[in-house]
């Protein structure tokens, strides 16, 4: 595993794995959203515009689909167990650009 999320109430984490996926889990549970970049190396970008990237692009490459202008940006592995990205700093200003959509499960 690369690196890893942990929601405020440890019930959820995301993990960037060392086969490339990004995984969703709540804890006890097991998996509840992947990216399915398995296999396709070990570099997730964010790209100037907010766009969150697998590499190398011989392979499935997955796309947040997002194109906006900061000069922040940042992830969240939340309580409610959906993981997003935002916009801005962290604090009530930021802005949600992408999410798992795995709220409640």
């Amino acid at each position: 595993m690369l690196g890893q999320l942990t929601s405020g109430n440890g019930r959820y984490s995301a993990r960037y794995q060392t086969d490339g996926n990004w995984v969703v889990y709540r804890n006890g549970v097991g998996a509840i959203w992947a990216s399915g970049t398995s296999g396709c190396g070990l570099n997730l970008v964010f790209g100037y515009n907010g766009a969150i990237v697998s590499y190398p692009a011989t392979c499935h490459v997955f796309r947040s689909n997002v194109n906006y202008s900061s000069t922040t940006f940042h992830m969240d592995m939340q309580n409610d167990g959906n993981f997003v990205e935002y916009a801005g700093p962290v604090g009530d200003n930021r802005r949600a650009l992408w999410a798992t959509g795995t709220v409640g499960r």
